[in-house]
């Protein structure tokens, strides 16, 4: 049986939300307006939200 470490897998899952979400970000503003620096407020709400949302998971008592 495999025994998986449940705060390294945390880890991981939170680094790929917030790569994810400046990756997105940052080809929101590049299709929008065709400026990748224009996607930087979008990559900032999303990695805002995913960092948000992993916070309230964290400390939520579930």
């Amino acid at each position: 049986m495999v025994k998986v470490d449940s705060d390294k897998m945390k880890m991981i899952l939170f680094h790929c939300g917030m790569i994810q979400g400046f990756c997105s970000g940052f080809m929101a503003g590049k299709l929008g307006t065709g400026k990748v620096i224009a996607g930087l407020k979008h990559a900032l709400l999303l990695a805002l939200g995913a960092f948000a949302l992993f916070a309230v998971l964290e400390f939520a008592p579930i």
